[in-house]
């Protein structure tokens, strides 16, 4: 082989090593890197859509802002953040007072921490009873399953008094926190749940429990 084929070849071979070298340390890092660029560019442009879709659903909701406060506000009565006693009795003793009955007891025990469906939920187990007639008793436990303030009796009995009946009660409440970090990011509202707000009944007026420079009696509840 003649000295000018020798030399051929080896600049041949630098030219193939000089290509392969720009591919591997050139080439395909840019190409990976334009990957990574195409599917941050898809991801954004995915959130994009779903801010536009929110902020379009936002707007609807803006031409209704004082029914959704409305719903807001029922919302917290029928499932608060706290026990909310004094609301509760406030609403029971309004509820008694609407039908013609007397609420001799009402007591509420330690609160029992239940996971639920939708996170966890305290649930306050309580006991009351009421006096009257037949007819007033029942307008006092069809009010209580009206009322707003969603609460539960799982039990139910009714005894003989020297003038009517007494009725006793057994059952909870409960109460939910606000979640930090929200998993759920809908901005709807769902009829069923609208209607099962504006469908209930509030009973008790809100007032402040504790007075002006007093605790709240309720607080210990």
């Amino acid at each position: 082989m003649s000295r000018a084929n020798i030399t051929l070849l080896i600049s041949v071979g630098v030219l193939v090593l000089l290509v392969v070298g720009i591919s591997l340390f050139g080439i395909r890092p840019l190409w990976g890197s334009l990957s990574l660029l195409q599917t941050e560019r898809q991801q954004t442009a995915k959130e994009l859509a779903e801010l536009e879709a929110r902020a379009e659903t936002l707007g609807k909701l803006a031409k209704n802002e004082a029914e959704v406060r409305e719903l807001g506000r029922r919302a917290v009565i029928y499932l608060p953040t706290t026990i909310a006693s004094s609301p509760f009795v406030m609403d029971v003793a309004a509820i008694a007072g609407a039908s013609g009955t007397n609420v001799p007891s009402m007591n509420f025990q330690d609160a029992d921490p239940k996971k639920g469906p939708g996170g966890n939920v305290a649930e306050y187990p309580i006991t009351l009873s009421a006096d009257g007639n037949f007819d007033q008793l029942k307008t006092f436990l069809r009010s209580l399953e009206e009322n707003l303030r969603f609460a539960a009796f799982s039990s139910v009995s009714i005894s003989l008094l020297p003038e009517g009946l007494s009725l006793q009660l057994t059952g909870a409440i409960y109460s939910k926190p606000e979640e930090e970090n929200p998993k759920d990011k809908s901005l709807s509202i769902d009829d069923s749940m609208k209607e099962l707000l504006t469908g209930r009944k509030i009973f008790g007026a809100a007032v402040d429990a504790g007075g002006p420079g007093r605790p709240d009696p309720f607080v210990a509840f």
